[in-house]
């Protein structure tokens, strides 16, 4: 919605109907002229060079077949027109998916892992096909503060590990995803470190005893990895 502010006409998609119903909830037509709503996937998108950019945030490690979604938004862009994203990377939440796929291996449940968390050279091989060309593209720790206190960490499994427990019955999940709680919080389930300024500025390594402490109090889970692209069509 702020970019409506800069004049430009923007539209937003999601595949999620709730998603969109909300939005338009919150940004009105009538109040915003400029910004327009879809209920549409990344995968079925089948615009052609409309537009003058593309911006995502948070979105695209949870679609698979990557190779369609950016032949779809590369089709999308005029020429010119720029990419700009962030996305899960290659290591994001190790630990967590360690500790889902030992818990659930032992009790007989295969992990289905919804997640694509690409390279750098991952993702930049399927823009460049595409006719995208890589400005910018750079894989970095981002430690991400969890909310809730001491149950920080399962509230986050909550939200997000669900989609991974589709082969798990429903009556067993709570009791999984609390071994997962306790396994993701042993150091050598946190194969991530990050750096973080100190007093005096210069960068320090917590150790994994504090990392581990601070991810189930409710601090930082110091295993998100991001990956930032930015690209112009030629």
């Amino acid at each position: 919605a702020k970019i409506t502010s800069s004049g430009a006409f923007v539209t937003g998609l999601d595949a999620s109907r709730a998603m969109i119903e909300r939005a338009r909830g919150q940004f009105p037509a009538l109040e915003w002229p400029n910004l327009e709503w879809r209920i549409q996937s990344a995968l079925e998108m089948d615009f052609e060079t409309e537009f003058n950019a593309i911006f995502s945030n948070a979105a695209l490690h949870w679609i698979p077949s990557p190779e369609i979604v950016v032949f779809n938004m590369a089709r999308a862009l005029k020429p010119g027109g720029r990419l700009v994203l962030e996305m899960g990377g290659k290591g994001n939440v190790a630990g967590v998916v360690s500790a889902l796929e030992l818990v659930l291996s032992a009790e007989g449940f295969e992990l289905q892992n919804p997640w694509y968390f690409p390279s750098v050279a991952q993702y930049a091989s399927l823009l460049e096909p595409c006719g995208l060309q890589v400005r910018l593209a750079q894989l970095f720790e981002r430690p991400t503060p969890l909310g809730g206190g001491a149950e920080g960490m399962q509230h986050w499994l909550k939200m997000f590990s669900i989609p991974l427990l589709k082969n798990v019955p429903l009556e067993r999940q709570a009791e999984l995803l609390a071994r997962v709680e306790n396994k993701a919080g042993e150091p050598i389930a946190l194969h991530r470190t990050f750096l973080a300024p100190d007093g005096s500025g210069k960068a320090k390594v917590p150790s994994a005893k504090k990392l581990t402490r601070s991810v189930l109090e409710g601090g930082v889970m110091g295993c998100a990895v991001r990956l930032q692209i930015a690209s112009n069509r030629l």
